[in-house]
């Protein structure tokens, strides 16, 4: 069970990690920011604790399969809470 939520946690420090760098060295950068990369983590490691719950258990032969599939996991997720954020925002500040 610990070793897939670490699995999963791995997962989103390298999906965050790509986040930021996707957007340093632009035109516009953008400072490291600890909290939006805890957030991710955080959810990384809910997913692990989700997918552990679950009784799936991450098998040595497949780990990088099992990392780059948390990693999508989290975006997925994280970008759906965003979406539905920003929705939620927009509503309330439109009436």
């Amino acid at each position: 069970m610990l070793e897939t939520i670490v699995f999963a946690m791995i997962a989103a420090v390298m999906y965050a990690g790509s986040q930021f760098v996707k957007k340093w060295p632009g035109d516009n950068p953008e400072d490291f920011d600890w909290y939006k990369f805890g957030a991710t983590v955080i959810l990384g490691g809910l997913i692990g604790i989700a997918v552990a719950l679950k009784g799936d258990v991450v098998d040595q032969t497949n780990v990088e399969l099992q990392i780059f599939l948390f990693a999508g996991a989290t975006a997925i997720i994280e970008n759906s809470i965003k979406i539905v954020v920003r929705f939620i925002r927009k509503y309330i500040n439109a009436k």
